[in-house]
Protein backbone atom coordinates (compact mmCIF):
# COMPACT_ATOMS: atom_id res chain seq x y z
CA UNK A 1 0.00 0.00 0.00
CA UNK A 2 1.66 3.47 -0.80
CA UNK A 3 2.19 5.62 2.26
CA UNK A 4 1.51 9.30 2.22
CA UNK A 5 3.16 11.61 4.07
CA UNK A 6 3.06 15.35 5.40
CA UNK A 7 5.73 18.05 5.90
CA UNK A 8 4.32 20.29 8.95
CA UNK A 9 6.69 23.33 8.23
CA UNK A 10 7.87 25.48 10.86
CA UNK A 11 9.69 27.75 8.15
CA UNK A 12 9.28 31.20 9.96
CA UNK A 13 11.02 29.81 12.96
CA UNK A 14 14.45 31.08 10.75
CA UNK A 15 13.34 33.72 9.00
CA UNK A 16 15.59 35.74 11.44
CA UNK A 17 18.34 34.06 10.00
CA UNK A 18 18.07 36.13 6.78
CA UNK A 19 18.83 39.17 9.01
CA UNK A 20 21.44 38.57 10.41
CA UNK A 21 24.70 41.20 10.51
CA UNK A 22 26.51 39.10 7.72
CA UNK A 23 24.36 38.20 4.52
CA UNK A 24 24.68 34.31 4.19
CA UNK A 25 23.99 33.21 0.99
CA UNK A 26 21.96 30.34 2.07
CA UNK A 27 18.49 29.98 4.00
CA UNK A 28 17.33 27.88 6.27
CA UNK A 29 14.71 25.10 5.99
CA UNK A 30 13.54 23.03 8.72
CA UNK A 31 10.25 20.81 8.34
CA UNK A 32 9.03 17.74 10.63
CA UNK A 33 7.98 14.70 8.83
CA UNK A 34 4.16 12.67 9.50
CA UNK A 35 2.87 10.50 7.80
CA UNK A 36 -1.12 11.09 6.80
CA UNK A 37 -2.18 9.43 10.18
CA UNK A 38 -0.04 12.01 11.74
CA UNK A 39 2.49 9.59 13.16
CA UNK A 40 6.23 11.30 13.68
CA UNK A 41 8.97 9.83 11.01
CA UNK A 42 11.68 9.76 12.94
CA UNK A 43 15.16 8.40 12.26
CA UNK A 44 14.53 7.84 8.26
CA UNK A 45 16.70 8.87 5.92
CA UNK A 46 14.67 10.84 3.58
CA UNK A 47 15.74 12.61 -0.11
CA UNK A 48 14.51 16.00 -0.58
CA UNK A 49 14.13 17.90 -3.89
CA UNK A 50 13.54 21.81 -3.13
CA UNK A 51 13.12 24.13 -5.82
CA UNK A 52 12.14 27.98 -5.91
CA UNK A 53 9.33 29.21 -8.17
CA UNK A 54 8.74 32.78 -9.66
CA UNK A 55 5.95 34.73 -9.95
CA UNK A 56 3.11 31.72 -9.07
CA UNK A 57 2.80 28.34 -8.39
CA UNK A 58 3.22 27.17 -11.83
CA UNK A 59 5.80 29.44 -12.64
CA UNK A 60 9.17 28.85 -13.89
CA UNK A 61 11.99 27.50 -11.35
CA UNK A 62 14.75 29.54 -10.78
CA UNK A 63 16.75 27.28 -8.44
CA UNK A 64 16.67 23.44 -7.54
CA UNK A 65 19.07 21.99 -5.60
CA UNK A 66 18.51 18.04 -3.55
CA UNK A 67 19.43 17.14 -0.51
CA UNK A 68 19.79 13.54 1.51
CA UNK A 69 19.11 14.00 5.04
CA UNK A 70 18.22 11.71 8.21
CA UNK A 71 14.96 12.99 10.21
CA UNK A 72 15.83 12.94 14.32
CA UNK A 73 13.81 11.26 16.74
CA UNK A 74 11.16 14.59 16.86
CA UNK A 75 10.92 13.57 12.59
CA UNK A 76 12.79 17.05 12.29
CA UNK A 77 14.93 17.30 9.32
CA UNK A 78 17.09 20.79 9.29
CA UNK A 79 18.76 21.94 5.88
CA UNK A 80 20.02 25.18 4.44
CA UNK A 81 18.58 26.02 0.93
CA UNK A 82 21.67 27.47 -0.97
CA UNK A 83 24.20 24.34 0.19
CA UNK A 84 22.46 21.28 -1.84
CA UNK A 85 23.21 20.01 -4.97
CA UNK A 86 22.23 21.69 -7.65
CA UNK A 87 20.00 20.91 -10.73
CA UNK A 88 18.70 24.38 -11.60
CA UNK A 89 20.10 27.90 -11.18
CA UNK A 90 22.12 29.11 -8.90
CA UNK A 91 21.22 30.37 -5.45
CA UNK A 92 23.12 33.48 -5.11
CA UNK A 93 21.91 35.05 -8.70
CA UNK A 94 18.16 35.18 -7.31
CA UNK A 95 17.23 38.10 -7.63
CA UNK A 96 14.96 38.80 -4.78
CA UNK A 97 13.10 41.84 -5.97
CA UNK A 98 11.49 40.36 -8.71
CA UNK A 99 8.98 38.67 -6.35
CA UNK A 100 6.89 36.57 -5.50
CA UNK A 101 8.60 33.39 -5.07
CA UNK A 102 7.15 30.01 -3.86
CA UNK A 103 9.33 27.08 -2.42
CA UNK A 104 8.42 23.33 -3.58
CA UNK A 105 9.36 20.81 -1.61
CA UNK A 106 9.56 16.83 -3.12
CA UNK A 107 10.77 14.15 -1.01
CA UNK A 108 11.18 10.39 -1.25
CA UNK A 109 10.69 8.88 2.09
CA UNK A 110 13.45 6.04 1.00
CA UNK A 111 16.13 8.19 0.67
CA UNK A 112 16.40 7.85 -2.73
CA UNK A 113 15.44 10.43 -5.99
CA UNK A 114 11.68 9.16 -6.65
CA UNK A 115 10.51 12.20 -5.51
CA UNK A 116 6.74 13.36 -4.70
CA UNK A 117 5.65 16.83 -3.95
CA UNK A 118 4.65 16.89 -1.04
CA UNK A 119 4.15 21.01 -0.59
CA UNK A 120 4.33 24.40 -2.86
CA UNK A 121 3.63 27.30 -0.55
CA UNK A 122 4.26 31.18 -1.25
CA UNK A 123 7.22 32.17 0.80
CA UNK A 124 5.45 35.60 2.37
CA UNK A 125 8.75 36.54 4.02
CA UNK A 126 11.53 36.75 0.96
CA UNK A 127 15.08 36.32 2.60
CA UNK A 128 15.43 40.39 2.76
CA UNK A 129 18.51 40.31 4.01
CA UNK A 130 19.17 38.66 0.51
CA UNK A 131 17.38 41.26 -1.53
CA UNK A 132 19.37 44.09 -0.06
CA UNK A 133 22.41 42.20 -0.80
CA UNK A 134 20.97 42.31 -4.20
CA UNK A 135 19.94 45.33 -4.28
CA UNK A 136 21.84 47.00 -2.66
CA UNK A 137 19.22 48.62 -0.08
CA UNK A 138 17.60 48.95 2.94
CA UNK A 139 15.27 46.37 2.78
CA UNK A 140 11.28 47.28 1.69
CA UNK A 141 8.39 44.95 3.29
CA UNK A 142 5.40 45.59 3.77
CA UNK A 143 3.31 45.49 6.65
CA UNK A 144 2.34 41.76 6.48
CA UNK A 145 5.57 40.73 5.41
CA UNK A 146 7.22 42.89 8.70
CA UNK A 147 4.89 40.83 10.51
CA UNK A 148 5.45 37.41 9.52
CA UNK A 149 9.20 37.94 11.34
CA UNK A 150 9.32 35.88 13.99
CA UNK A 151 12.20 37.13 16.93
CA UNK A 152 13.13 39.60 14.68
CA UNK A 153 16.77 41.36 16.07
CA UNK A 154 16.92 44.31 18.13
CA UNK A 155 17.55 47.53 15.96
CA UNK A 156 16.32 46.44 12.61
CA UNK A 157 15.58 48.37 10.50
CA UNK A 158 13.15 47.97 7.11
CA UNK A 159 11.32 50.56 5.12
CA UNK A 160 7.32 49.92 5.01
CA UNK A 161 6.03 49.90 1.78
CA UNK A 162 2.30 49.87 3.31
CA UNK A 163 2.91 53.06 4.93
CA UNK A 164 6.26 54.65 3.21
CA UNK A 165 7.71 54.99 6.00
CA UNK A 166 10.83 53.66 8.49
CA UNK A 167 10.09 50.81 10.92
CA UNK A 168 12.63 49.87 13.36
CA UNK A 169 12.40 47.28 15.99
CA UNK A 170 13.31 48.32 19.55
CA UNK A 171 12.23 46.41 22.78
CA UNK A 172 9.72 43.81 21.59
CA UNK A 173 7.61 46.10 19.23
CA UNK A 174 7.59 47.89 15.96
CA UNK A 175 8.20 51.77 15.92
CA UNK A 176 7.87 53.92 13.00
CA UNK A 177 8.52 57.47 12.12
CA UNK A 178 7.58 59.56 9.08
CA UNK A 179 10.05 60.30 6.57
CA UNK A 180 9.09 63.54 6.13
CA UNK A 181 12.37 65.57 5.41
CA UNK A 182 13.87 65.30 2.12
CA UNK A 183 17.70 65.29 1.87
CA UNK A 184 19.45 66.59 0.70
CA UNK A 185 17.92 70.25 1.04
CA UNK A 186 19.52 73.45 -0.32
CA UNK A 187 21.58 75.71 1.14
CA UNK A 188 19.57 79.21 1.44
CA UNK A 189 20.33 81.29 -1.55
CA UNK A 190 21.79 84.53 -1.34
CA UNK A 191 21.62 86.70 -4.41
CA UNK A 192 23.62 89.07 -2.63
CA UNK A 193 23.19 92.93 -2.35
CA UNK A 194 21.56 95.37 -4.30
CA UNK A 195 24.06 97.45 -6.78
CA UNK A 196 23.79 100.71 -8.86
CA UNK A 197 26.27 100.32 -11.24
CA UNK A 198 27.72 103.18 -14.02
CA UNK A 199 28.35 103.84 -16.56
CA UNK A 200 25.38 103.23 -19.15
CA UNK A 201 26.93 99.92 -20.62
CA UNK A 202 28.45 98.31 -18.27
CA UNK A 203 29.83 95.15 -16.39
CA UNK A 204 29.55 94.36 -13.01
CA UNK A 205 30.24 91.08 -10.73
CA UNK A 206 27.29 89.47 -8.84
CA UNK A 207 27.60 88.56 -5.37
CA UNK A 208 25.64 85.25 -5.09
CA UNK A 209 26.23 82.71 -2.07
CA UNK A 210 28.53 79.69 -2.99
CA UNK A 211 25.88 76.42 -2.04
CA UNK A 212 27.21 73.93 0.02
CA UNK A 213 24.32 71.91 -0.88
CA UNK A 214 23.03 71.51 -4.46
CA UNK A 215 23.74 73.91 -7.94
CA UNK A 216 23.35 77.56 -8.06
CA UNK A 217 21.67 79.05 -11.32
CA UNK A 218 21.32 83.04 -12.29
CA UNK A 219 18.28 84.02 -14.10
CA UNK A 220 17.37 87.49 -15.39
CA UNK A 221 13.75 88.08 -14.45
CA UNK A 222 13.23 91.19 -15.78
CA UNK A 223 15.20 94.22 -17.17
CA UNK A 224 16.26 95.75 -20.74
CA UNK A 225 18.24 92.27 -21.14
CA UNK A 226 21.77 91.68 -20.19
CA UNK A 227 24.24 88.65 -20.12
CA UNK A 228 24.88 86.48 -17.42
CA UNK A 229 28.56 85.04 -18.20
CA UNK A 230 28.20 82.12 -16.42
CA UNK A 231 24.78 80.71 -15.16
CA UNK A 232 26.20 78.48 -12.29
CA UNK A 233 28.73 80.72 -10.95
CA UNK A 234 27.99 82.63 -7.94
CA UNK A 235 30.45 85.51 -8.63
CA UNK A 236 29.54 85.87 -12.32
CA UNK A 237 29.70 88.79 -14.47
CA UNK A 238 27.14 90.64 -15.73
CA UNK A 239 26.64 93.41 -18.66
CA UNK A 240 23.48 95.01 -19.24
CA UNK A 241 22.35 98.50 -20.67
CA UNK A 242 20.71 101.54 -18.82
CA UNK A 243 17.84 100.50 -16.29
CA UNK A 244 17.17 98.48 -13.20
CA UNK A 245 17.56 94.28 -13.74
CA UNK A 246 16.22 92.00 -11.69
CA UNK A 247 18.23 88.82 -11.43
CA UNK A 248 17.43 85.75 -9.57
CA UNK A 249 19.47 83.27 -7.88
CA UNK A 250 18.17 79.61 -7.15
CA UNK A 251 19.83 76.86 -5.45
CA UNK A 252 18.33 73.45 -6.00
CA UNK A 253 18.85 69.68 -5.10
CA UNK A 254 16.61 66.78 -6.11
CA UNK A 255 14.52 67.90 -3.06
CA UNK A 256 13.83 71.28 -3.15
CA UNK A 257 15.25 74.87 -4.30
CA UNK A 258 15.99 77.74 -2.41
CA UNK A 259 15.63 81.37 -4.44
CA UNK A 260 16.58 85.19 -3.59
CA UNK A 261 16.13 88.36 -5.73
CA UNK A 262 18.79 91.05 -6.60
CA UNK A 263 18.84 94.41 -8.62
CA UNK A 264 21.31 95.48 -10.86
CA UNK A 265 20.59 99.63 -11.26
CA UNK A 266 22.64 100.64 -14.20
CA UNK A 267 22.91 104.29 -13.75
CA UNK A 268 22.11 106.53 -16.67
CA UNK A 269 24.43 109.55 -15.32
CA UNK A 270 24.89 111.11 -18.87
CA UNK A 271 21.31 112.50 -18.35
CA UNK A 272 20.28 113.58 -14.89
CA UNK A 273 21.47 117.12 -15.27
CA UNK A 274 23.99 116.33 -13.02
CA UNK A 275 27.92 116.33 -12.68
CA UNK A 276 28.72 113.22 -11.27
CA UNK A 277 30.95 110.43 -12.23
CA UNK A 278 33.53 110.83 -14.30
CA UNK A 279 31.93 113.41 -16.46
CA UNK A 280 33.93 116.79 -16.80
CA UNK A 281 31.11 118.85 -17.63
CA UNK A 282 27.35 117.79 -16.88
CA UNK A 283 26.83 114.75 -18.48
CA UNK A 284 29.67 114.76 -21.39
CA UNK A 285 33.22 114.11 -21.19
CA UNK A 286 34.91 111.27 -19.26
CA UNK A 287 35.08 107.60 -20.26
CA UNK A 288 31.35 107.15 -19.49
CA UNK A 289 28.97 110.09 -21.70
CA UNK A 290 29.20 111.28 -24.67
CA UNK A 291 31.59 114.13 -25.94
CA UNK A 292 31.48 117.91 -24.96
CA UNK A 293 30.04 120.80 -27.30
CA UNK A 294 32.57 123.90 -27.21
CA UNK A 295 32.52 125.97 -24.19
CA UNK A 296 31.96 122.82 -22.11
CA UNK A 297 34.74 122.25 -19.43
CA UNK A 298 37.32 119.26 -20.45
CA UNK A 299 40.41 117.22 -19.57
CA UNK A 300 41.53 116.10 -22.47
CA UNK A 301 41.01 116.32 -26.10
CA UNK A 302 39.15 113.35 -26.55
CA UNK A 303 36.45 115.04 -23.69
CA UNK A 304 35.45 117.76 -26.68
CA UNK A 305 33.48 116.86 -30.11
CA UNK A 306 36.38 119.17 -31.51
CA UNK A 307 38.66 117.19 -29.92
CA UNK A 308 40.73 119.99 -28.87
CA UNK A 309 40.43 121.10 -25.25
CA UNK A 310 42.46 124.08 -24.75
CA UNK A 311 42.95 125.67 -20.86
CA UNK A 312 39.94 123.45 -19.47
CA UNK A 313 37.42 124.73 -22.21
CA UNK A 314 36.79 122.70 -25.65
CA UNK A 315 36.59 124.66 -28.44
CA UNK A 316 34.71 124.97 -31.51
CA UNK A 317 37.15 124.03 -33.88
CA UNK A 318 39.38 120.97 -34.44
CA UNK A 319 43.29 121.77 -34.24
CA UNK A 320 44.67 123.73 -37.00
CA UNK A 321 41.50 125.22 -37.83
CA UNK A 322 39.81 129.02 -37.19
CA UNK A 323 36.59 129.75 -36.15
CA UNK A 324 34.28 132.83 -37.05
CA UNK A 325 32.75 133.73 -33.26
CA UNK A 326 29.60 135.34 -35.12
CA UNK A 327 28.49 131.88 -37.27
CA UNK A 328 30.97 129.62 -35.16
CA UNK A 329 32.04 128.41 -38.55
CA UNK A 330 35.23 126.43 -39.14
CA UNK A 331 37.57 127.59 -41.72
CA UNK A 332 41.31 126.54 -42.25
CA UNK A 333 42.39 129.58 -43.52
CA UNK A 334 39.62 133.17 -43.17
CA UNK A 335 37.64 134.01 -45.67
CA UNK A 336 39.01 137.41 -47.71
CA UNK A 337 36.29 139.49 -45.46
CA UNK A 338 37.83 138.26 -42.19
CA UNK A 339 41.06 138.45 -40.55
CA UNK A 340 43.34 135.59 -38.56
CA UNK A 341 43.78 136.43 -35.11
CA UNK A 342 44.93 133.54 -33.33
CA UNK A 343 42.64 130.88 -33.66
CA UNK A 344 39.92 133.29 -34.82
CA UNK A 345 38.58 134.89 -38.27
CA UNK A 346 37.62 138.40 -36.94
CA UNK A 347 36.07 141.24 -39.05
CA UNK A 348 38.36 143.94 -37.17
CA UNK A 349 41.52 143.43 -34.71
CA UNK A 350 41.06 144.13 -30.96
CA UNK A 351 42.41 146.80 -28.76
CA UNK A 352 46.15 146.91 -29.54
CA UNK A 353 46.29 145.23 -32.80
CA UNK A 354 46.23 145.92 -36.18
CA UNK A 355 45.67 144.57 -39.83
CA UNK A 356 48.84 143.42 -41.19
CA UNK A 357 48.54 140.94 -44.56
CA UNK A 358 45.28 139.61 -43.61
CA UNK A 359 46.47 138.85 -39.84
CA UNK A 360 45.97 140.65 -36.49
CA UNK A 361 49.39 141.82 -35.08
CA UNK A 362 50.41 143.53 -31.98
CA UNK A 363 51.04 147.07 -31.88
CA UNK A 364 54.46 147.83 -31.86
CA UNK A 365 54.91 151.03 -29.28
Amino acid sequence: MLMKYTLAFIFYLTITTFLCAQTPQKMSYQAVLRNESGQILANKQIGMKISIIQSEVSGTVVYSETHSVTTNDNGLISIEIGTGTSVVGTFSVVDWAKGPYFIQTETDTNGGTNYVVTSTSQLMSVPYALHAKTAETLPKITDNQRDAILQPKEGLLIFNETTKNFNVYKNGNWYEWQATDCVPQPSVANAGIDQNVTPQITTTTLEGNIPTSGTGTWAIVSGNGGIIAEINNPISSFSGKNGAHTLRWTIATSCSNTTDEVTINIVDNCSNGVKDGAETDIDCGGASCAKCAAYKICSTNTDCVSLNCVTGKCKVCPVGQLVDPTTERCYTTCPINLVKHLDACLKTCPTGYKKLNGVCRPIEI
